[in-house]
């Protein structure tokens, strides 16, 4: 997927997107998404390639909707240039591969 915007989802997992096969997303903004259980901006399962893409305000959510946590991004692996505001996500865009 390229030049996508992801805002305003929700789900119990990956609130912008869930992705349980290989994928890739290129140029894109994940912003103000919210997952109850894991990645509130993506779950990739490992297999989620991300490349020069945004994510700011995605939370963690509790039972009743509540954030308490950031928590952007979960399985996914960077393909470079990748931004984030929180430091949850920045954990998993630490990788440079090459697509």
């Amino acid at each position: 997927m390229t030049n996508a915007t992801f805002a305003h989802n929700g789900a119990a997992y990956g609130g912008g997107i869930y992705n349980g096969a290989t994928g890739s997303v290129v140029n894109s903004t994940f912003f103000s998404n919210s997952a109850g259980l894991s990645g509130a901006a993506t779950d990739g399962g490992d297999a989620l390639m991300l490349k020069s893409s945004l994510f700011a305000n995605n939370f963690l959510v509790d039972g009743v909707g509540n954030p308490y946590a950031s928590g952007s991004c979960t399985g996914v692996l960077s393909r470079g240039y990748n931004l984030s505001d929180d430091n949850y996500c920045a954990a998993f865009l630490t990788q440079s591969l090459r697509f």
